[in-house]
């Protein structure tokens, strides 16, 4: 790729002698014959350059600049190293088109011109100009480093015999167009404005004569901190970020963060080591919208504080703590899950917060996924298929082919650990029946009598246990073969907003009726075991692994003890952000997941 900078060779020709000496003596016959110089009386004229050698990156572009008072260009001539190249215009395209290698060479330029007098053409000659291409000079030897708390750029020290100093011009603002110039006396440059802003220098040698030659472009780009988002024991949100390496530069801190509506300066600072900045205000999955702006104690020329964007990082994310973004998750133990997300499916490590397994196939489209009650299986819809259809795996052998596929209902199906479901029976009756089914080779075991259009059935961890809303809630049993309803309540009595089985332990399950009673109950007849209120809109879910309920009441979320009622957390919420139609936030252990990708520590000690 070329390089869009240009070097610019300016010649400044003057007709030295008059001695006039045949073209064929200097030009060969086959150069004179793609010009097509045809005079006898064509003369060749010696054109002096005075450089030193020229450094130059092998993919660099150097433009020819000729004028010649009283002299039209016709055609340009290029040697290097004695063998000549053609162009017929006045620009010389680059070392890349002149095939010139790395090393030292020689570059002799050879003009036809036409004289403006009497129209004769004549030949001119310069000297031959040395040159010293480097491949990727531009960048490759730049060195950079912090020292002393500012920025160091470090670079070789080429043609040292010519060099007298060297120019460094430091460029920022928009499309880079304020400048500033240092001369430095030897290859290194210490930067006593950068504080991680993106800023350009363009480094030249200068050398005795006083020429000036381009060596390196170099861009630095933006070194600022990231943003941190940690939980505040008394509530809120603390953002950290490390402290500006380049101290000894280092002006001043501003934090401006977006609550609710208008962005807000939430702090500053004079000390660069005050790295924390409180917000108290801010509501788990808020919206996080962060200026933090670093300011050098100096300014360069023609830049001030107002140009806020050169020293600003931005960072948008939700107040929580930094986590992982998926779709529909799943616990398959204490310290696991496994979620969707872009079509695949990923089992994560919840203590380390690393991806420990997935499946990754692009001909599958898996958009949600389910747990088994013991986290053995997981199954998940994929609409890559025809008609509605769950595949299994084995939660440690998470293979790109499925253990077997069972066709469901629109939504996945409740499933046991010994894989048996509950879901609707196909067929040309409405409403349609309730049936239990073999997962594993998708026959129905049986058909209930009662209709599929309720709410969602449950079941039971071994599978012996279901719980159906038809005109009430019922509790069935299929055991050896026999159906049965063990106990119910008429829908005229009470109506249940929850109900579901202990995952670990199939002899006991919940429900939540409408008057706020929260009950454990027993399988074998439904009876009650214990009974309190749970003051909540809606419980989202239970982790039966940490014994503890999560809902949300009004602008808060709510974390009960499923054992006694205890109200263990109240949280301030972006309730939408968690909660509404397409979020799938979930208590795992003692964490609340959020889909966009942060998470509620429960009980944690800063």
């Amino acid at each position: 790729m070329k390089h869009s900078i240009t070097f610019l060779i300016l010649i400044l020709i003057t007709i030295l002698s008059s001695c006039r000496k045949e073209n064929s003596d200097y030009i060969p016959d086959q150069l004179i014959d793609t010009v097509d110089i045809v005079s006898p009386n064509d003369f060749l004229y010696n054109l002096p350059i005075s450089h030193d050698t020229l450094i130059i990156d092998a993919d660099y572009n150097m433009d020819l600049r000729v004028d010649i008072e009283g002299y039209v260009i016709d055609s340009v001539f290029i040697k290097v190293d004695n063998i000549t190249k053609i162009k017929t215009d006045y620009s010389i395209i680059g070392t890349s088109t002149l095939h010139i290698q790395e090393g030292d060479h020689h570059i002799q330029f050879l003009l036809r011109s036409i004289n403006a007098v009497d129209s004769q053409a004549v030949m001119l000659q310069s000297a031959l100009l040395p040159i010293h291409v480097i491949k990727n000079l531009s960048n490759r030897y730049i060195i950079e480093s912090c020292e002393s708390g500012r920025l160091k750029l470090l670079w070789p020290e080429l043609d040292k015999p010519n060099t007298h100093k060297y120019q460094v011009v430091r460029y920022m603002g928009e499309d880079y167009q304020n400048s500033q110039t240092f001369e430095v006396e030897d290859s290194v440059f210490i930067d006593n404005f950068y504080v991680g802003e993106e800023t350009r220098y363009r480094i030249s040698v200068i050398n005795h004569n006083g020429d000036l030659q381009y060596l390196w472009y170099y861009k630095k780009l933006s070194g600022f901190s990231d943003i941190y988002l940690s939980q505040n024991n008394s509530g809120g949100y603390n953002v950290k970020f490390d402290r500006c390496k380049f101290y000894n530069n280092f002006g001043s801190y501003k934090l401006t963060a977006r609550i609710n509506s208008d962005p807000v300066i939430v702090n500053s600072s004079l000390d660069v080591a005050d790295t924390t900045f409180y917000i108290e205000t801010a509501r788990f999955a808020d919206d996080a919208r962060l200026w933090l702006e670093c300011f050098p104690k100096d300014f360069p020329l023609g830049i001030s504080a107002e140009e806020n964007v050169l020293y600003t990082t931005y960072r948008f994310t939700h107040f929580g703590v930094k986590s992982f973004e998926y779709e529909i998750i799943a616990s398959l133990n204490p310290t696991e899950a496994v979620y969707n997300s872009n079509n695949s499916i990923y089992k994560r490590n919840l203590a380390t917060n690393q991806v420990v397994d997935s499946i990754v196939d692009p001909s599958a489209s898996y958009n949600s996924i389910r747990a088994t009650p013991g986290g053995d299986y997981i199954y998940s819809s994929n609409s890559n298929l025809s008609g509605p259809t769950a595949c299994f795996w084995s939660s440690t052998a998470m293979t790109t082919e499925p253990l077997f596929t069972f066709h469901t209902d629109y939504s996945l199906p409740p499933v046991s650990d010994n894989l048996l479901a509950i879901k609707s029976v196909p067929g040309s009756s409405v409403p349609t029946k309730l049936g239990i089914y073999d997962v594993t080779n998708g026959n129905i075991l049986y058909t209930t009598a009662y209709d599929a259009s309720g709410n969602s059935p449950a079941i039971s961890s071994d599978g012996q246990y279901y719980l159906i809303s038809s005109s009430g809630l019922k509790l069935c049993s299929y055991i050896n073969g026999i159906f049965s309803v063990i106990g119910e309540d008429s829908k005229s009595t009470k109506y249940y907003l929850f109900y579901e089985f202990n995952p670990h332990n199939p002899s006991t399950f919940y429900t939540w009726d409408l008057n706020d009673n929260f009950t454990i109950r027993s399988t074998a007849d439904f009876s009650e075991i214990n009974t309190y209120t749970l003051d909540l809109d809606k419980i989202i879910n239970i982790d039966y692994s940490v014994q503890k309920i999560m809902g949300y009441k009004g602008n808060q979320i709510h974390v009960y003890d499923l054992n006694n009622g205890l109200l263990l957390n109240e949280i301030e919420a972006n309730l939408p952000e968690l909660f509404a139609s397409g979020n799938y936030s979930r208590l795992l252990g003692n964490s609340i997941y959020c889909n966009q990708g942060v998470k509620y520590e429960l009980d944690t000690q800063n």
